[in-house]
């Protein structure tokens, strides 16, 4: 096989589910039917695991997954900029010659999937081959969660950038609360460790949708995009499903338990006795959502001058000027919340401004009489919790800069 020119590697899609974007593209490697040792069976290919066992069996365990690993590497050089590419990998192949030679000296952009086929008995010795990994730029994904090893022992181990949930568990989550609970649950665990989650095997609009509100960052499955030779573009329909979600999100009204914190928040304004009071209050709040930064800005009832109500740093400050144009101010006018990408979605982020901003309309009396900013140092994706809470925040701190402001 090996000698044949494979394994051959195929692309699967990601999609953002803030973005509604294509996010990166996991490999997956393609195998003749069926492995070594495996009885024939009718129309079933040769599992990836068949082979990797099989190669195990005779010595060639490491160079199996090399060669899929630089096949990988290879062909998805030519993917769209700023996605990642995921590669599965197991944790005893590592630290092996065979897939280090595979790897670029620069893993900027790669994501290794730690595979769930295998226990870890050196919990230590996977964590320092992490770390060298992530001082080359890469990203570590736990594979699988729910299945096999992958459980969530081994996500509070080794403390990964993505945790991916088993499609087992995936299917049918519209309508089933156990599933939709088990969901909900790793995706706060993932928050409290800085990772984001991806949803596997994801087949049906109902069940996209779902995962979406339940503030799983990405998602892959033959509904979102079938894997093809080269790195593609995701399903439409599967952007449409989730963008009338995200339009509610952007425009209807905030959930209550958004931010648990906003009371004390509201305590603060009791204070209050200026509009610096009140940037204070505001920019206090960035602790809350998780962000860099939060400035308020006032403006009067055409929206087309937007002021800092407060001294704050020049490069998010510098983000209300985007608020000022027509399109954006259009929407900020009317009650939508507006996410901003560096460049990357209309409208482009420019000068100083952060990598990615969030700029949400401070309303009072069905008025908007301001701006809040929020500002990440990097272009990450809004998370729907964050994007509800800056939209509390923004309906708590309304009334008081009307106030302020007609005096």
């Amino acid at each position: 096989m090996l000698d044949a020119g494979g394994p051959h590697v195929e692309f699967q899609p990601l999609l953002s589910l803030t973005r509604l974007e294509v996010a990166g593209y996991e490999a997956l490697a393609r195998f003749p039917d069926p492995a070594p040792g495996e009885r024939r069976r009718e129309a079933r290919p040769g599992g990836p695991e068949e082979w990797i066992a099989a190669g195990r069996a005779v010595g060639l365990g490491p160079q199996v997954e090399a060669a899929a690993l630089g096949r990988a590497i290879a062909l998805g050089a030519g993917r769209p900029a700023g996605t990642v590419l995921s590669v599965n990998l197991s944790p005893s192949s590592l630290g092996t010659p065979e897939v280090q030679a595979a790897l670029p000296a620069d893993l900027s952009g790669l994501e290794i999937e730690l595979t769930e086929n295998e226990s870890v008995d050196d919990v230590v010795g996977l964590r320092r081959r992490i770390a060298a990994l992530r001082e080359r730029g890469a990203l570590v994904a736990v594979d699988d969660v729910g299945a096999g090893y992958a459980g969530l022992r081994r996500v509070v181990d080794l403390a990964p950038d993505t945790v991916k949930i088993d499609k087992h568990l995936v299917d049918g989550v519209a309508t089933n609360d156990a599933r939709a609970a088990l969901v909900r649950a790793v995706v706060h665990l993932a928050d409290h460790i800085g990772a984001r989650v991806c949803a596997e095997g994801v087949e049906s609009a109902a069940d996209l949708v779902t995962l979406a509100e339940l503030d799983v960052a990405t998602a892959q499955g033959f509904f979102v995009g079938r894997p093809a030779a080269r790195p593609g573009e995701v399903d439409a329909a599967a952007v449409e499903a989730c963008r009338a979600s995200l339009d509610r999100l952007f425009t209807g009204p905030p959930p209550q338990d958004s931010v648990a914190t906003v009371p004390d928040l509201v305590a603060r304004l009791t204070d209050v006795r200026s509009l610096a009071d009140l940037g204070a209050v505001a920019a206090s709040s960035a602790a809350v959502l998780r962000c860099s930064g939060v400035v308020l800005g006032a403006c009067g009832p055409d929206l087309e001058r937007l002021t800092p109500v407060s001294d704050t740093d020049p490069g998010t400050t510098s983000v209300l000027r985007i608020a000022e144009r027509p399109e954006v101010r259009e929407r900020l006018r009317a009650g939508a919340s507006v996410p901003v990408y560096d460049g990357r979605r209309t409208p482009p982020a420019a000068g100083a401004a952060p990598g990615a901003a969030l700029l949400v309309p401070v309303r009072s009396r069905g008025t908007t009489v301001g701006v809040l900013v929020c500002a990440l140092d990097a272009p990450a994706p809004w998370t729907r919790r964050q994007i509800s809470g800056a939209r509390l925040v923004a309906t708590v701190l309304g009334p008081v800069l009307d106030a302020l402001t007609a005096r």
